[in-house]
């Protein structure tokens, strides 16, 4: 996946995210006692009669969506939340959040005259979807910023090579300047070629 132009890792809410502890045991913890695809969050708002889902149920028991005669329709795409991550430096580049919040709704005591024949009811009052992504201009940055490690990686290279080609071009000149010597002493008297090492005005 490309996100202007960065390349990106997708995921997603996994499908048993919201499933009770029949469908996902790992989820046991959260005392989920009701059908699976509803999160209870009951203890997080004060107690209220408060449930997470995904839109329209989507994914949940079909028991939720079979309360109503119309409004609550699943469908396949486009109810379920992502996050677009850089693989090398973590950052988020896009995230697409999209949650329902549910209340059950039950008979009060007290009041049963009004409501007695009222089944117990997950009813939907709303679902948001929130999608934040990297602004365009910031792309650039953070694609130098990703490549900074490789443009590092191949300057430390680059200098070794060519601190390594130096160091053979010294060695070789100076191998070249002492078969130089050898020679031009070879063509000359011994006597004289001793001379000419020794003062360094000839």
């Amino acid at each position: 996946h490309l996100v202007h132009g960065i390349p990106v890792e997708k995921f997603e809410l996994a499908a048993t995210n919201f499933a009770n502890s029949s469908v996902c045991e790992e989820n046991s913890c959260y005392s989920n006692n009701i059908p699976t695809g509803v999160q209870n969050v009951t203890q997080c708002k004060a107690k209220s009669p408060t449930f997470v889902s995904r839109p329209h149920f989507h994914l949940a028991d079909p028991s939720y969506g079979d309360q109503f005669q119309y409004g609550v329709k699943d469908k396949e795409e486009g109810y379920d939340s992502s996050f677009w991550i850089e693989p090398m430096s973590s950052i988020p580049i896009k995230v697409e959040m999209r949650l329902q919040l549910n209340i059950m709704l039950e008979k009060v005591e007290g009041i049963e005259y009004l409501f007695k024949n009222l089944q117990s009811v997950m009813f939907p009052v709303m679902w948001f979807e929130s999608v934040a992504m990297l602004p365009q201009d910031m792309a650039s940055s953070l694609s130098m910023l990703v490549m900074m490690p490789s443009v590092m990686v191949g300057c430390g290279v680059f200098s070794m090579i060519s601190g390594l080609l130096i160091m053979l071009s010294l060695f070789l000149c100076k191998i070249n300047r002492e078969k130089l010597k050898v020679k031009i002493c070879g063509e000359k008297p011994r006597v004289e070629c001793d001379y000419q090492i020794v003062s360094p005005g000839e």
